[in-house]
């Protein structure tokens, strides 16, 4: 998979139309835009390492500060599966992370 360069243009925490608690991150480049996240756990501690992981890969210290923050990505053309700092080699998978939640 290729990194890309995209900026974090909004952000969403809260219940989605499933009744389930996500996020998602609505993040576009250079001709291109995608969501990052959405992915849930029977694990009651999926929700709270995930946005912590997040957070800790792109060294931002609150949900906020997401907004407008420039990042890297990787995943494929159906969805993201790695989000990272845009000048550091910190990666946050969240595909991996929800194959150890549900093992």
């Amino acid at each position: 998979m290729e990194a890309r360069n995209g900026k974090i243009k909004s952000t969403f925490l809260g219940i989605e139309d499933h009744g389930m608690l996500t996020y998602f991150l609505n993040i576009e480049g250079e001709s291109w835009g995608q969501g990052f996240g959405g992915h849930a756990c029977g694990g009651k501690t999926f929700l709270p390492e995930s946005i912590r992981m997040l957070l800790e890969a792109l060294e931002v210290d609150s949900w906020e500060e997401l907004k407008g923050k420039y990042v890297r990505v990787e995943g494929g053309t159906d969805k993201l599966h790695r989000i990272g700092h845009i000048t550091k080699n910190q990666w946050y998978d969240i595909t991996e992370h929800s194959k150890k939640c549900r093992e």
